[in-house]
C-alpha cells in the first residue's frame, strides 16, 4: 500500500538544530515567569532535537507576547535561520480565511448560508450542484470527494498552472454524492476550493483581492497572501521532509492553482497573532454574525475552525494546516486568554503541532506535561542514514518494547519505510523490511498489500498470490486484492 505525501492536514488537537532565541521575559498581570519561559523553550527545543519542529512559535497571554522563539532553519542549503520575520506556507489555516470572507458576503445579504451551488457556478453539474448549499460548503458536509485524494494529485494536479475556474471545472466537478448533502461531515479540499469560486462571482475579483482587501488590510498583515511559485517573496521558507534519505526539500507544488482558497496562503506568527485578535474584535464581523462563525455545525466543526470543549470544560478555537514541507497550528484557549501559534518548514505527522501546543498550555496554566520522546521512526531513520538495513533491523529488535522511545507509529514506519524503498527502486531492501512487517503485524491489510505487491515486483508471484489471499481473508471485498490476483493467475498460466 502505498505511503501517502502530506498535504491539508485536518486535526486539531532538528532538524540542522539550530536555535535562535527571542524569548521575551514578561512579569505581572498577562506575562509569564523566568521559569516558564524557559519550560516552554526547553520543550520545544526537545521537539527539535527528536526532528518534531523545525519554525517559529509565538505565545500570546492577555494580548500581551510572552514567548517567542525562533528554531533551525529557513533556507539548509545556505544556512539561513529562521527569525521572528520569516514567512511560512500555511496549508488549510487558509480555510478560516475563506470562511470568513464568505460570512461576510452574508452579513452584507450579497448571499445566504441557504443558497444552492448551482446560482453562482452554471457549469457545474447540476444534480449535486442544485442540492449543495454554501453552508454544508462551510461545514464540511457537502458529499463531495476530496480532490486532493485523486491519485494523481501530486504527480500531476500539483504542478499545474491553469486558472482556479478551469482547474475546478475539470478536477472538482462531480456527478454523483458521497452521502445526502449536510447529514454527515467529511473533510473536504474541494469545499473550499468551490467557496473561493464563489467568493469570485459575486464580487467580480480574483479571491486574492477579496481577501487583501477584507481581510488583511482591515486586520493589518502586511506580511500575508497567496503564495506564487514564480514572485519573489522576501523572507519566504523552504520546505522540508525527514525520511529514511535524512532531510529533503519537500515535492514541489503551484498552491494558486492546485489549493487556492483550501489551502494556497503564507503568513508569520505576528501576522496570525493580529488575525486571532481580529476574532475578538468587530473589524471584520458583526457580534451576530460572529455568533454563527463560532458555532460549530457537526460535532466540533464549525465554519473553517476546530471549536473544542476541553476536559476541564474550557473552550479551545483553533485550525491546523499542512502542505507539502510546511505544518501550521493556531489555538486559542478562550477562557485563558491563550493563543498559541506554531509554524514549520518541516512536514509532520498529524498531532505533532497539537503535542506541542497542549505542552505550552500546561506550563502557562501550571498543570504536569510530559517532555516528548524519541519517536521509533527518527530512531530507526537514524539507524538506516549511519549504517543501513541490517542496522535498522537489530535497532528495531532492540528497541519495540523499550519506553524510552515512542513506539506509536511502529506499523506505519514499518510499511511506508519498506514502500518508499520500494518506490526508490530498492526492492530486496523493501522485501527485507516489509517481511519483517508482516510478521510483526501480520493481519494488518496495508502491510500485506505492500510485501505482496514488492514480491510481485521482484517476479515472485506465486508468493505474491499468497499474501494477495492473505488479505481477501481479512478484507473479503478488497478490490485490490481481487484485482492482483487475477493478474497474477494470467501470469501463472
Amino acid at each position: 500500500m502505498k505511503n501517502t505525501k502530506t498535504c491539508f492536514k485536518n486535526r486539531l488537537f532538528t532538524f540542522f538544530i539550530s536555535v535562535t532565541l527571542l524569548i521575551l521575559p514578561l512579569y505581572g498581570s498577562g506575562q509569564i515567569s523566568k521559569q516558564q519561559s524557559q519550560k516552554i523553550d526547553d520543550l520545544i527545543t526537545s521537539y527539535a532535537e527528536i526532528k518534531k519542529f523545525n519554525g517559529n512559535a509565538l505565545v500570546v497571554q492577555n494580548g500581551n507576547v510572552v514567548f517567542s522563539n525562533s528554531y533551525g532553519f529557513a533556507d539548509a542549503e545556505w544556512n539561513i535561520k529562521n527569525d521572528r520575520t520569516t514567512k511560512f506556507r500555511i496549508g488549510s489555516m487558509t480555510k478560516t480565511f475563506t470562511a470568513m470572507l464568505i460570512m461576510q458576503l452574508v452579513e452584507k445579504k450579497l448571499i445566504s448560508l441557504d443558497d444552492k451551488l448551482e446560482k453562482f457556478l452554471p457549469w457545474y453539474e447540476k444534480e449535486t450542484a442544485s442540492k449543495i448549499s454554501i453552508k454544508n460548503l462551510l461545514s464540511h458536509s457537502s458529499g463531495l470527494a476530496n480532490y486532493t485524494e485523486r491519485l494523481d494529485f501530486y504527480k500531476e494536479l500539483a504542478l499545474l498552472s491553469i486558472t482556479p475556474t478551469a482547474f475546478a471545472e475539470q478536477y472538482c466537478q462531480y456527478k454523483t454524492l458521497l452521502f445526502e448533502p449536510g447529514s454527515k461531515y467529511h473533510y473536504c479540499n474541494t469545499d473550499y476550493y468551490l467557496l473561493g469560486l464563489i467568493i469570485e462571482s459575486v464580487t467580480g475579483k480574483s479571491y486574492s483581492e477579496v481577501l487583501q482587501k477584507n481581510i488583511l488590510e482591515k486586520v493589518g498583515m502586511r506580511n500575508t497572501g497567496l503564495d506564487s511559485i514564480t514572485a519573489v517573496l522576501p523572507k519566504r521558507a523552504k520546505g522540508y521532509n525527514y525520511g529514511y534519505e535524512g532531510f529533503t526539500n519537500s515535492y514541489p507544488i503551484n498552491m494558486a492553482t492546485s489549493t487556492y482558497a483550501a489551502g494556497a496562503m503564507y503568513s508569520t506568527v505576528d501576522d496570525l497573532m493580529l488575525w486571532e485578535q481580529a476574532w475578538n474584535g468587530n473589524v471584520l464581523l458583526t457580534e451576530e454574525s460572529k455568533k454563527l462563525f463560532f458555532t460549530p455545525v457537526i460535532g466540533s466543526h464549525a465554519y473553517g475552525l476546530f471549536i473544542v470543549k476541553m476536559k476541564n470544560g474550557k473552550t479551545a478555537i483553533g485550525r491546523p494546516g499542512g502542505i507539502n514541507g510546511f505544518n501550521a497550528f493556531l489555538i486559542q484557549f478562550k477562557e485563558d486568554n491563550i493563543c498559541i501559534i506554531l509554524l514549520t518548514n518541516q512536514t509532520l505527522n498529524v498531532g505533532d503541532l497539537d503535542n506541542t501546543s497542549s505542552g505550552i498550555y500546561s506550563i502557562l496554566t501550571q498543570q504536569p506535561y510530559q517532555m516528548p520522546k524519541k519517536p521509533i521512526e527518527i530512531a530507526l531513520h537514524e539507524s538506516y542514514l549511519n549504517n543501513g538495513l541490517l542496522q535498522v533491523i537489530m535497532d528495531y529488535n532492540r528497541i519495540k518494547t523499550d519506553t524510552a522511545y515512542d513506539l506509536a507509529n511502529s506499523k506505519t514506519f514499518l510499511n511506508n519505510f519498506g514502500y518508499s524503498l520500494l518506490t526508490e527502486g530498492k526492492v530486496k531492501e523493501s522485501l527485507t523490511l516489509l517481511k519483517l512487517a508482516t510478521e510483526e503485524f501480520p493481519n494488518d491489510v496495508n502491510t500485506l498489500d505492500s510485501y505482496a505487491e514488492a514480491l510481485k515486483r521482484d517476479g515472485q508471484n506465486t508468493q505474491s498470490m499468497e499474501y494477495y489471499k492473505r488479505i481477501l481473508i481479512l478484507d473479503p471485498t478488497n478490490k485490490s486484492a481481487q484485482d492482483a490476483i487475477k493478474d497474477l493467475q494470467k501470469k501463472l498460466e
